[in-house]
């Protein structure tokens, strides 16, 4: 399938397409007026996503913002229309009298509404559409906004609006109110930068923002973008930071353009981030990827949305939900339902802006194709707080990636899990997902977080993670917490960051070892090995003070069909995966449930519930997610000093391959049927001759019609082999990861 380049011209005609879908003018009209008569409804989650209101919501203001931008694309009817709402929404007194139920994305809402009326004065066609009266009335409304802003920029309790460091949203509006009223009320004007200056994190302190969840990733970008611009810091863009936050957004993507997203349901402006980090740097892979967004989105995302949603009614319960909310739950899904076939839906909207991915668009940059493989991301920690403290620096996300085509294997391992440093609990919106695949993406999302869209770190449970969790009286535990749990209050999490024992990456593999510790006095160490093209074998060692039941659990989006009791082909859309479980049978058992929670979110959709699981104190699991459907597993009976080690290592047979992997903390050498080392990890093709290994000191086995090594570049210092018999010695000073060709 060829890959569509994106002009600016085909953002224009989206941009009328989204106003069609709203209704045009006169629908638009109508939901702004709605404002003065429509009461907010009961509870949190009516409010928060306008269910049932039928007032200008998120997807509304993007089809105005749109509507602006086609004005400047050229088109004189589009600007007399985006002046004619703007002057509705400031007679209805919107984000003054009535406004958004988040109080910091009012902040961001009136941002964009600013920055594209500064931009759409700048064209001269601009007094053709827009007459003094008109103007006056636009910026008078915005002049009372900011005068109430100003009011209130103390207020903790945000009574209007103040900035605050998470996303830097505040940044961005007081910035360009500045830029506004720099003529009309200097003393304003100067407020605002003193205060905007006084509140920045920015880019000199952090390389993303803070929040555990890729959703505000884009908000932040273009606050600070927003801020460097008109307050003459074009320095900020040239930090490293800055160039952190555009790459570890893309790096944390599949080469297919589904949005990564965990957390949180919905998703970011992120064709538009992407359109930024290009204006930026120049960086024709991040129009690449703005490219394969906006392709995924408009081309392939319905369909998808249509096979989430395709066992879902308008009467399906809301299961697994609080019982104080499962009727507003309900009335959500609905919602969602009725809007599959817009672009710009109830899910996303507000940060969703068709005005700035048109505004940072460059057609003569020339797409180019990512071509690095997998990586470990990090984060600024901070302190989720102001004052705002950036050290330390701290692992966040690893990588796998066979390449960057639709149908390579993708995976996100999450180390981030609730704590911010090693020094302070502090937990703004982080959420209990150390040591979990997020995300597993080969042609369409085989695994997924199965969370609902009204609930993120305050409520998600570990259960509903890819991940090891402990199951007590029938009931799987979360992580512990303290505090009130509820919709919008984020309790402490006592469970902490996995640390990072290794990743290495070479040309045919890549590998990861990482532990959780502390798990209610449980640890597991999780190790992932992705051979390129081929399988990603993940092996799980968990071991604790008693005996009890644990499992690790897999939540699989596709239709699921069991070849045999160790073997579960999925297909989904046009794309297929392999789940081998090689085991013996003490090892674990396997136990299915299908998935009816009713998630219209297709990247939060499972179909059926998968739990290994043992009951002990040690345990040890596996999985391997496969190309090829003919792909044989089975066991291997690894050995230390005559005895069998597992779950302290563990072996399998992968076709030609010889995979195997120990506790990181022990050191023996053990056997892995006629391969002993001591290796944290590695892979053996006695076929190929290819040997790669990860944290090894030592290698002994018999290779057939031996020649000689061919140790390539890989390796930091210098190889010692000896011949023993039939056998060979491959002896390292310390321990060292890289790739050995042998010479057949």
């Amino acid at each position: 399938m060829t890959e569509r380049i994106y002009s600016r011209a085909d953002i224009e005609a989206l941009a009328e397409r989204l106003y069609g879908e709203v209704g045009g003018k006169k629908r638009l009209l109508e939901r702004i007026r709605n404002f003065k008569v429509v009461p907010a409804l009961p509870g949190a989650i009516h409010n928060y996503y306008y269910v049932h209101k039928d007032v200008f919501d998120y997807g509304d203001l993007n089809a105005l913002l749109g509507r602006g931008m086609c004005f400047l694309a050229g088109n004189r009817e589009a600007g007399r229309d985006y002046v004619e709402l703007l002057c509705a929404l400031a007679d209805t007194g919107y984000l003054i009298d009535y406004c958004f139920c988040d109080r910091a994305f009012d902040g961001y809402a009136l941002a964009l509404l600013v920055h594209s009326w500064i931009t759409a004065k700048e064209d001269p066609a601009f007094a053709a559409v827009c007459g003094g009266r008109d103007q006056k009335t636009v910026e008078d409304w915005f002049y009372a906004r900011a005068c109430l802003m100003w009011r209130d920029h103390d207020d903790p309790a945000w009574k209007t609006y103040r900035p605050y460091d998470n996303q830097e949203i505040g940044i961005g509006a007081c910035t360009v109110l500045a830029e506004l009223f720099k003529d009309r009320d200097p003393v304003l004007a100067e407020n605002f930068h003193a205060l905007s200056d006084s509140r920045l994190a920015g880019w000199e302190k952090k390389n993303g923002n803070v929040d555990d969840t890729l959703f505000y990733t884009p908000v932040f970008c273009v606050s600070l973008w927003l801020y460097a611009r008109y307050r003459d810091r074009e320095d900020l863009l040239s930090l490293e930071n800055c160039r952190a936050t555009f790459e570890n957004m893309l790096q944390q993507q599949p080469g297919n353009g589904i949005f990564t997203l965990y957390n949180w349901t919905q998703c970011g402006s992120i064709p538009g981030m992407m359109a930024l980090g290009a204006h930026i740097f120049h960086d024709g892979r991040y129009k690449w990827m703005a490219c394969r967004f906006l392709e995924e989105r408009l081309e392939r995302r319905n369909i998808r949305q249509q096979y989430a949603c395709r066992n879902i009614t308008r009467e399906s319960p809301a299961a697994e939900c609080d019982p104080e909310n499962v009727k507003e739950l309900e009335e959500v899904i609905s919602e969602e339902l009725g809007r599959q076939s817009r672009y710009d839906h109830v899910w996303e909207g507000l940060t969703d802006t068709v005005f700035h991915l048109w505004y940072f668009w460059d057609d003569s940059l020339i797409p180019e194709r990512p071509r690095n493989y997998g990586q470990v991301l990090e984060k600024t920690a901070g302190q989720g707080r102001w004052p705002y403290d950036h050290e330390p620096v701290l692992p966040d996300k690893i990588v796998f990636r066979d390449g960057w085509n639709r149908s390579d294997m993708f995976m996100i391992l999450n180390l981030w899990g609730g704590q911010n440093s090693p020094q302070d609990r502090t937990v703004s919106h982080r959420y209990p997902a150390s040591n979990e695949i997020i995300s597993l993406v080969r042609g369409e999302q085989f695994l997924v977080q199965n969370t609902d869209q009204v609930t993120r770190d305050a409520a998600i449970h570990r259960k509903d993670l890819n991940a090891f969790s402990l199951k007590r009286d029938g009931t799987w535990l979360d992580a512990p917490r303290s505090g009130e749990r509820k919709f919008g209050v984020y309790p402490a999490l006592e469970l902490y960051n996995a640390e990072l024992r290794f990743f290495s990456s070479f040309p045919p593999a890549e590998a990861s070892k990482s532990t959780l510790y502390d798990y209610y006095g449980w640890t597991n160490e999780r190790t992932v090995l992705l051979r390129r093209g081929a399988y990603a074998a993940v092996f799980d060692m968990c071991f604790g003070p008693t005996e009890e039941t644990g499992a690790v659990r897999w939540h699989i989006q596709g239709r699921p069909v069991w070849k045999n009791p160790g073997a579960l082909e999925l297909t989904l859309l046009d794309s297929a995966l392999t789940v081998l479980f090689p085991r013996r049978e003490h090892w674990f058992s396997i136990e299915e449930c299908p998935n009816s929670r009713p998630v219209a979110v297709y990247q939060h959709h499972a179909d059926l519930d998968l739990d290994l699981v043992s009951r002990g104190r040690r345990m040890g699991f596996n999985a391997v997610f496969c190309h090829e459907a003919a792909m044989s597993a089975c066991p291997v009976d690894v050995r230390c000093s005559g005895h069998t080690a597992f779950p302290s290592a563990m072996g399998l047979r992968l076709g030609e391959d010889l995979v195997g992997t120990r506790l990181g903390q022990y050191r023996d050498d053990y056997d892995y049927d006629g391969v002993k080392t001591d290796a944290d990890a590695f892979i053996y093709n006695h076929t190929r001759g290819e040997l790669i290994f990860f944290g090894a000191r030592l290698f002994r086995f018999k290779p057939p019609h031996y020649r000689g090594i061919q140790a390539g570049g890989t390796l930091e210092n210098p190889v010692t082999i000896q011949h023993q018999g039939e056998q060979i010695l491959i002896r390292f000073e310390t321990p060292q990861s890289g790739v050995i060709k042998l010479l057949l």
